[in-house]
């Protein structure tokens, strides 16, 4: 298909993890040179992206047809590995203050309901299981808000974007169903 920098990591991984040996690995290292040969052949028919070396073209004093020329290097920006991904580490950190609070109310709520329990006025006991009732459903709604922004927090985390991830992973998504959440894609 003539995604050769794509096939070269898959098969240079292939060759780390699995350990190949023999003819395998014969055929492995011969595939991944035969790729390296066609992109500098891609390479060598393609005109120049970029400027050349930083080098100065010097003139003689007495021809004055031409200026100097002086050309620059162009900044290529780095892309950040996945730990300083900012926004994924707030929406886990948001995610685990909500967990921690929604396991306050809940608990908040068991205690009010035992106290109702104990109690023998009639108006007093009503006033805390509706205390409780409150609390509980309070604590159920940012439960899952806040297991939603964890796993949410986390999954940017692991697809956060880096230069081998993006040759490779084509598509993903992520979708809720009766029964859980379904992270889905081709990596």
């Amino acid at each position: 298909l003539g995604k050769y920098d794509d096939a070269i990591w898959h098969y240079e991984r292939f060759l780390s993890r699995a350990k190949p040996a023999g003819d395998l690995k014969t055929a492995v290292e011969d595939f991944v040179r035969q790729m390296r040969a066609e992109l500098e052949k891609k390479a060598m028919s393609q005109l120049p992206t970029e400027p050349g070396p930083d080098n100065t073209i010097k003139t003689q004093p007495d021809s004055s047809s031409t200026p100097p020329v002086v050309s620059s290097k162009v900044a290529v920006p780095d892309v950040e590995p996945w730990y300083a991904d900012g926004f994924g580490w707030g929406l886990t950190g948001v995610g685990v203050l909500a967990a921690a609070s929604s396991g306050y109310l809940l608990l908040d709520a068991a205690d009010l309901e035992d106290q109702a329990n104990t109690e023998d006025r009639q108006d007093v006991r009503e006033q805390l299981r509706n205390k409780a009732g409150s609390r509980r459903l309070a604590g159920a709604i940012v439960g899952v808000v806040g297991a939603g922004l964890l796993v949410t927090g986390v999954i940017k985390l692991v697809v956060h974007s880096s230069p081998k991830r993006e040759r490779v992973m084509t598509s993903w998504g992520v979708r809720l169903t009766g029964s859980g959440v379904q992270v889905f894609g081709s990596f």
